[in-house]
């Protein structure tokens, strides 16, 4: 600042602007700094569903695969950059590779707590089971007898 000051002839705490009668008008820096921050409108940031980032593939998969189309297109029409499309490619990549990396079994998973619950019932049940047999063992035995 200290060059600029000396080729100027302004210091750094005041800056020269021009007004409409082509006269220096002197303000404070500070001042300047807030006129120009209410001046600027804050965007807020855009966030992109799951659905919304698969469909920002599969339109630039296909205009890459189209001999006129052109992936820039997408990338304005979505307002995204090539690095976040690279990302999201990335992302369906290792999502495709998850989901071919699971064993898929015919045997049908079991919950190890509900397999528990049901060998304990099995066990009461046959020990009712056996008891109902001698009980009725018994009973025909004294059929017999009488």
């Amino acid at each position: 600042m200290e060059g600029a000051r000396r080729a100027t002839g302004v210091s750094p705490e005041t800056l020269l602007l021009d007004n409409p009668h082509g006269f220096g008008l002197r303000k404070n820096l500070e001042e300047c700094r807030m006129e120009k921050s209410k001046k600027e409108v804050v965007r807020k940031r855009s966030y992109l569903t799951p659905e919304a980032k698969y469909q920002i593939f599969l339109e630039a998969t296909m205009a890459k695969a189209k001999d006129n189309g052109s992936i820039s297109e997408v990338l304005r029409r979505w307002g995204i950059h090539s690095s976040d499309l690279t990302r999201i490619r990335a992302a369906v990549e290792q999502g495709a590779i998850n989901v071919f990396k699971e064993r898929k079994s015919r045997k049908p998973k079991f919950n190890i707590e509900q397999y528990e619950q049901l060998k304990t019932e099995k066990e009461r049940l046959e020990a009712t089971v056996i008891e109902q047999a001698a009980e009725l063992a018994l009973l025909k035995k004294k059929d017999r007898s009488a």
